[in-house]
C-alpha cells in the first residue's frame, strides 16, 4: 500500500494500529509494527513534500517543511526561538542528521529516575548497530570536511580541548550534501512501512483523542485545507502518539488528558556566534561543521551551525546597528553555537477553542544562566 489521498479518506475509518506523527518516533513505530504484520495507519499533520528536490535550509523548505515558517517562540523572561518540522518525516527532514548514542552517564540516571531495570550499554548495543545500518550512519570523508570545520578544529586543538567528530545519518554519494542524501524518515523507515502495508495520510491533523476508562477509542481528525477541509474519525485498537515534545502534550491536553502532561518540558538552551575570518570561508557552500567540543561535557558543548547569508542576517539583526556592517563580509564568516544542558523546566498548554493554539513557557534556571555565560 502507499499514501492515502485525503480526498479519499472516508468519514469513518477503522484500523488495528494508528500512529500519529511521521517523524523519528512515528516512522520507526509504524515500520516495526507493519513489518510484523499489523494493520497500520500513519497520520501526518503536514504535507507530503518530496524533500529530495529542495535543500532543507532554503526559503522554500522553511515555508513548506517548518511549523510556523520556523518562527515559534518559547515565552519567558527571555524568549527562546525553536523550530519543528511539520511534514512527512517530521523534524528529521529539517535537522542536521547528527547521530549520538546514549551517553554513558545517562544509563545510571535513567535506571534510577525512570526505573528502567537492566538498562545497560550491552543491551542497547545490537539496537544501535541495527539503527546505524538502517540510517547509513557514517563519518565525513576527509576530503569533504568543510573549511569552517577545519578552522574550528584548529582552534580547538590550539586550546587543547577534547573534541569529537560527530557522525551523520548520511548516505555516501558523489554529491554527498545534495537534497535527499540525508537519511531522514522519508528516505528510510517511511518507505519500509509503506512497503509492508502501512497507509500514510498527510495533511491530516489529529485534533482530539476520544477515550474512556483510560483507553483511547478513536481519534478526531481534520483533513485537507480551505474549502476541501473536512472532519473524520478513526477508530483503532492501539494508538501511538508520536507528535514530538510540543505537539504530543498539546494533543493530550486538548483531549482532556492533563495529569502529569505538559509540565516537564526541558530543552538545551543555546547561543549562536558569528565568526569573522581573515580569508574567505564560503560556509554557505559547505556541509554543516562536524566537530563538537566535549571538554566541558555534559554541561556545555560547542559546535558548528548551519550557515546561509539569511541565517547570518537573522543573528546580526539582534544588534543590527552595531553589527549590520558585517554582512558585507559574509563570505568570510561562519556560524557556531554553544549548547548547554537544560536545568530549567517549561510547560506546554493548549489554548481552548483554538485548534492549533499552543503556548509554551520556559524559565531558564540560575544554572542555565551560568552555563550560557
Amino acid at each position: 500500500m502507499s499514501a492515502l489521498a485525503t480526498a479519499s479518506l472516508p468519514r469513518e475509518l477503522a484500523t488495528e494500529v494508528l500512529v500519529i506523527g511521521s517523524g523519528a518516533g512515528g516512522a520507526a513505530t509504524a515500520m516495526a509494527l507493519a513489518e510484523e504484520g499489523y494493520e497500520v495507519v500513519v497520520l501526518e499533520e503536514g504535507p507530503d513534500t518530496d524533500t529530495t528536490r529542495i535543500a532543507s535550509n532554503s526559503v522554500e523548505a522553511i515555508g513548506q517543511l517548518y511549523r510556523n515558517g520556523g518562527m515559534t517562540p518559547m515565552l519567558g523572561t527571555q524568549s527562546i526561538a525553536f523550530v519543528e518540522g511539520r511534514c512527512v518525516g517530521g523534524s528529521t527532514e529539517i535537522n542536521s542528521g547528527f547521530w549520538h548514542r546514549v551517553p554513558p552517564e545517562a544509563y545510571d540516571r535513567w535506571r534510577t529516575e525512570a526505573l528502567l531495570a537492566d538498562f545497560t550499554p550491552e543491551i542497547m548495543e545490537p539496537y544501535f548497530d541495527r539503527l546505524e545500518r538502517d540510517l547509513s550512519v557514517s563519518f565525513m570523508r576527509p576530503e569533504d570536511i568543510p573549511r569552517s570545520s577545519e578552522l574550528f578544529r584548529a582552534g580547538i586543538e590550539r586550546m587543547g580541548w577534547q573534541y569529537v567528530e560527530v557522525p551523520r545519518c548520511q548516505r555516501d554519494a558523489a554529491n554527498q550534501f545534495a537534497p535527499g542524501a540525508k537519511q531522514s524518515m522519508q528516505r528510510t523507515y517511511i518507505p519500509r512501512a509503506l512497503a509492508a502495508g502501512a497507509r500514510l495520510v498527510a495533511d491530516a491533523k489529529a485534533t482530539a483523542l476520544t477515550h474512556e476508562n483510560g483507553r483511547v477509542r478513536s481519534v478526531e481528525v481534520v483533513v485537507g485545507a480551505g474549502s476541501a477541509r473536512r472532519r473524520c474519525s478513526i477508530r483503532a485498537e492501539k494508538v501511538f502518539v508520536a507528535c514530538g515534545a510540543i505537539q504530543t502534550p498539546a494533543l493530550l491536553r486538548r483531549s482532556g488528558i492533563t495529569r502529569n502532561v505538559g509540565d516537564s518540558l526541558q530543552t538545551h538552551p543555546m547561543i549562536k556566534a558569528a565568526a569573522l575570518f581573515d580569508d574567505e570561508v564560503e560556509a554557505h557552500e559547505a556541509a554543516l561543521p562536524v566537530y563538537q567540543v566535549k571538554q566541558f561535557w555534559p554541561n556545555i558543548t560547542m559546535g558548528g551551525a548551519v550557515f546561509t547569508p539569511g541565517f547570518l542576517a537573522m543573528l546580526l539583526a539582534e544588534s543590527w546597528e552595531a553589527y549590520g556592517h558585517a554582512m558585507r563580509d559574509w563570505n568570510r564568516m561562519a556560524l557556531y553555537y554553544a549548547g548547554t544542558r537544560g536545568m530549567g523546566h517549561g510547560t506546554v498548554r493548549a489554548i481552548r477553542g483554538v485548534e492549533d493554539g499552543v503556548v509554551i513557557r520556559y524559565r531558564l534556571s540560575q544554572a542555565d544562566h551560568h552555563h550560557l555565560r
